[in-house]
């Protein structure tokens, strides 16, 4: 299931890592306000992008957003399909942040 848009609300990118032999970025989102968390994998993202969003410090999740989600498949961790951006059928790139707040597993 790929998700449904954001609904709202700042979301913190809690870790962030890059395995450069598959191009696959793993993001882990939190919330600050609550407990909850969730952990999503872009494929495609080139060194050069994956440098950015770690050069952009407390704004990765905006940047993710705005310029890896749009363009990048991508899936919660653990999910065995990736979402393909731009599909009709899909959400945008805000999806993967609204599952932090509605879907995501508590701390702990």
């Amino acid at each position: 299931m790929c998700g449904r848009p954001h609904a709202g609300g700042v979301i913190l990118v809690d870790s962030l890592t890059y395995d450069r032999s598959t191009t696959v970025l793993t993001a882990r989102f939190r919330a600050p306000s609550a407990p909850r968390w969730a952990t999503y994998e872009y494929r495609g993202v080139s060194p050069e992008l994956y440098e950015k969003i770690r050069a952009a410090g407390p704004q990765r999740a905006l940047t993710i957003t705005r310029e890896v989600a749009p363009d990048h498949e991508w899936r919660r961790v653990g999910s065995d399909s990736w979402c393909v951006p731009g599909v009709p059928s899909q959400p945008g790139p805000d999806a993967v942040l609204d599952a932090v707040t509605r879907y995501s597993r508590g701390a702990g």
